[in-house]
This record gives structure tokens, sequence and C-alpha cells, in this order.
């Protein structure tokens, strides 16, 4: 689960949603020109031409040149967001009493890299256990619904990592997410009555 903050605090309403997980692990999402160009193409190619302009102002860069550029406008993080001590205690005590260290948040995550320690990659355990033969994946389809939301709850894939996951022999199929669905969801998940 995803939950926005600016590093300072988190809204009640997240915070209720925050009570309905049992979170392994917490870890920092900070977002990258992937994501721009991920949710905005358009946007991305004029910050992109505007990065080629500016670094050839005189002459037209090769195709090489090009995609160095665009690698490096992906991969440009936007913010140095991090979560304040005082929040950190907050998530602790409201949500990992026991933890032993004083930080919680344990990693970053960004969009479409494979996790690091502490978390795994499904592609990298796969081979080493049963495991079903299909994946559904959710694709997103609800205007002004983040689909990174939808997907840090179902669960996402990209690409290269379903490549991967197809070569441990699972087919990987999408799934319609609607507007309606994203209700749906949120109530399921903020089911009290069950907790």
């Amino acid at each position: 689960m995803i939950i926005p903050t600016d590093g300072t605090r988190i809204e009640p309403v997240f915070w209720d949603i925050l009570k309905a997980f049992d979170a392994d692990y917490f870890c920092e999402y900070h977002k990258r020109g992937l994501d721009l160009k991920i949710v905005s193409p358009q946007i991305y190619e004029e910050r992109l031409q505007a990065e080629i302009s500016r670094a050839y102002t005189d002459e037209s860069p090769t195709n090489e040149a090009r995609v160095e550029i665009d690698r490096a406008v992906e991969q440009a993080t936007w913010s140095e967001f991090h979560t304040r001590p005082e929040l950190q205690k907050q998530l602790k005590a409201r949500l990992a009493p026991f933890f032993f260290e004083d930080t919680v948040v344990e990693t970053n995550i960004w969009a479409r890299t494979e996790p690091s320690y502490p978390l795994t990659a499904l592609s990298t355990v796969m081979p080493y256990g049963p495991h079903p033969s299909r994946l559904i994946v959710a694709e997103t389809r609800a205007p002004r619904v983040p689909p990174l939301w939808v997907e840090s709850v179902l669960g996402g894939t990209c690409p290269e990592h379903s490549d991967k996951i197809r070569a441990c022999g699972v087919d990987v199929e999408t799934s319609g997410f609607d507007a309606a669905d994203v209700f749906s969801l949120i109530d399921a998940q903020l089911d009290f009555d069950n907790l």
C-alpha cells in the first residue's frame, strides 16, 4: 500500500488505511523522470527535448547520445524526499511497536526497478518452489486514479519484469480495473468489521 505524505505527517484517513494492513516493511517511494514518462509521455518528451537542446546547442545529437540523455532524464530524482524522524517515530509507535530500531523505513523503491534487500523479486524466488502457472495483473483504466495506488494493493509488473516471470513458466495476463472497482477495493481494504 502506498500512502501519500510530505514526510512529516500522514492524513487521518490514511492512518485508518494503514491500520488495515500488517506491514512487514516500510519503504519510501521516490519519483524519478521515469514516472513522468509513464504517466505523461508528451510532457516527458518536451522535457527530454529541452535537455537535449541544452546539451547540444549547435548540433544535432547522435542516436546514441539521445538514448544516453533519455536514460539520464529517466533516472533523475525529482526531490530529496525523506520520512522525517518525527513521522518515523509515529509509524513505529502505531504500526510496528516491537521494531527494534528507531527508524522503520528500511529501503527506497522506484518505478520499474526490481526490489532489493529486504524485498525480493518474484522472478528470483519462483525457480525454487511451486507456483501458479498464471499471474493476473490489474490494468488501471480509471481516470484520476494513479495506477501506482492500485498496483500497490493488487501488485503490478512492467514489460521487463513480465518477461522474467514468463521465463519461469508463468503466463502474465492483464485484467481491466475501472473506477467502480477502485471503490470496491477501498471498501474491501477498510472493512473494519472483520479486523
